[in-house]
Order: structure tokens, then sequence, then C-alpha cells
């Protein structure tokens, strides 16, 4: 094994962050995504933890565990919120893309301190649909959007993969997760149509159908707070039970309803004992790589203590079941003594 190789594999188990094993080597972090890629080849592989700073930490994997669709998001014990900024439906690949858009994106979050981007799927444009493409080809389409889709070292994207997303894979068994996770360790695939983020005690959830729409989005929301790409328009839906129904607009020029805004969104996650607090969403349009502000929503949430009283609850029937159990014993003690 060469000398090079085995300082990398050194600098992973020290717990070097991605950054700084990339200065130490004298690499770019696309270059050392490569090769980390090549170790895979060799078998050695690495699950990732991701930080609200934007760095990510490689760590051996020590056991062979199912893919959960739950990502975990670290932050810092003494961050109280998150900012992030939420994308949908890019469509990158179809001649209606807006990569400028793509970029104006990550100019604001560098000036802006945000190191978390929330994309809700349709990363790509597929061959599906009676779109124009600008490849006729998967493979050539897929690696057009690695390339095309901007990189900053300090900046982490979680995209949940749909219809658009999964339609190589339906056709030709071309898995565009995989793609991703070996190349693109700043793009995070959650899974193809549900993707869970845990934050702390807390989570999100990003959605993006990959067969039938569905309508029961709202009936079946509970306690969730969901992210929704597809539909390429902002709407929010908020449920009885607590939980919040994001619709994310698109970021490409494929508008699908006169009242339909492209653009973006931005968040503002506040928390509580880990639970989300409170949830701001600006609602962003682009004009001449300038986001505008156009809509502003922030809502309140009581999660930590329906958390708690949940707990309680759990808590109570456990008493209960463990007395019981005590009185069965008693009895059954009484009925051998009287015997």
């Amino acid at each position: 094994m060469k000398a090079s190789t085995l300082q990398l594999i050194k600098l992973i188990n020290d717990g070097k962050t991605a950054n700084e094993i990339a200065t130490t080597l004298e690499i770019s972090n696309k270059q050392l995504f490569n090769r980390l890629l090549q170790l895979k080849n060799i078998g050695l592989d690495y699950n990732r933890q991701y930080y609200s700073t934007g760095d990510i930490i490689y760590k051996k994997i020590r056991e062979i565990n199912p893919d959960t669709k739950a990502t975990e998001l670290i932050m810092k014990p003494d961050e109280q919120s998150l900012d992030a900024m939420v994308i949908s439906d890019t469509h990158i690949g179809s001649v209606n893309e807006k990569i400028d858009w793509l970029v104006t994106i990550y100019e604001f979050c560098k000036k802006n301190n945000i190191h978390t981007i929330l994309n809700a799927g349709d990363l790509i444009d597929g061959l599906c649909g009676s779109g124009t493409h600008i490849h006729q080809d998967y493979m050539e389409q897929m690696e057009y959007a690695l390339r095309v889709y901007p990189f900053d070292r300090k900046i982490l994207n979680y995209v949940v993969l749909g219809n658009h997303d999964i339609d190589s894979f339906k056709k030709e068994g071309i898995d565009l997760r995989l793609l991703l996770k070996n190349y693109r360790h700043d793009i995070i695939p959650l899974g193809y149509e549900t993707g869970i983020i845990n934050i702390q005690k807390d989570k999100i959830i990003l959605k993006h159908p990959i067969h039938s729409e569905s309508r029961k989005d709202k009936s079946c929301l509970g306690r969730d707070i969901i992210f929704k790409g597809h539909q390429h328009r902002m709407k929010i839906e908020l449920s009885d039970s607590g939980g919040c129904l994001v619709y994310v607009p698109t970021l490409s020029n494929i508008i699908f309803s006169s009242n339909s805004i492209a653009g973006a969104l931005r968040l503002k996650l506040t928390f509580h004992s880990g639970y989300i607090k409170e949830m701001n969403i600006k609602q962003l349009h682009i004009n001449n790589h300038t986001l505008n502000c156009l809509n502003e929503f922030s809502i309140p949430f009581h999660r930590e203590s329906e958390e708690n009283n949940q707990d309680k609850k759990k808590t109570s029937e456990k008493k209960k079941k463990k007395i019981a159990k005590k009185e069965e014993s008693r009895s059954l003690d009484e009925k051998i003594d009287i015997g």
C-alpha cells in the first residue's frame, strides 16, 4: 500500500474532517472523494458524519446495517438554531434547468454563513416525460449533473430522490444514489421518495413521490415536519396534530401554473431542549442573481411538551404493568401458601 494511502487512512482514523484531510494532503475535496472511492474499491469503506458547520468526518464501518433512510445532522452543543436553504426540482439536464440560479443560491449561502441545503427531489431531469433534454443518455446526464452542480467545501446538500431521479434505475438499473455517494460526498442522498434527517431530539422529513401522486398528505401528516417537492409551487399546510407540510417551489423554468413562482426557501429552525420550537420560512425569488423575499412565515411548535406527555404516558403504562405483575405474583404466592 502506498505511503500516501497509509497517510490518508491515518488521518481518517485520527478523526480529521474532510477539509482538514484535503488541506494536509494538498488535494482538492473532489480529489479526496475519488481517493476514498479507490479505498472502497479495495474493501475499505467509511460511514459519514455530517455537521452543521459543513464539515464531514469519516468513521470506519464496523458492522453491516440496513438502509434506514435516516441521516443525522449533528449540531454543536451550544447551537440553538439552524439556518438552511430549501430547494427542489432543479431538473438538471433539462433545457429549462437554471444552473445560474443554483450558483446564486451558493453565493447567498456563503455570504450568509449558511452551510446546509435541503433538496426536495428531482435533482436531475432523467429522460422521462415530454420535456427536452440536453443529453439523450442517462450516464452523460448524470456526469453532467455531477460536474455542473456547484461545490463549496463548507456547504452540504441533503437530497431526497424523486420520480425523475429514479427514471434511470427503472429503465436501465443506473442508481443515481450510488453515484452521489461515491463521487459527491457533499450531496447526501437520503433515499428515494422519503428521507429523514434527525436533528438533536427532533427530525424533519423530505418527500418527493416516485409513483402516482397521493392526495392524502395532510391527513397522514400527524406531528411531522415535511418539505415536499414535485408540485413546483410554494404552499404550507398545517395539521390538527401539530405537523407542517411545506411544498417547495421549483428552482427551474419548469412552471406548471400561472400562480407558481420559481425560487427557493430560506429556513431557520429554533430549538429548545433539543426539539424544534419555531420554524421561520422566507419565500425567495431570484431576479438578476439577487434573492428577493416575497413572503415570510413563522410557525411555532410545542413538540417538547408533546414528547414529554407521550413519555409520561409510556412511563405510566409501564408502572401499571409492573403493579399488575406484582399483584399477580402476590396472588400466586398466597395460593401456594394455602396449598
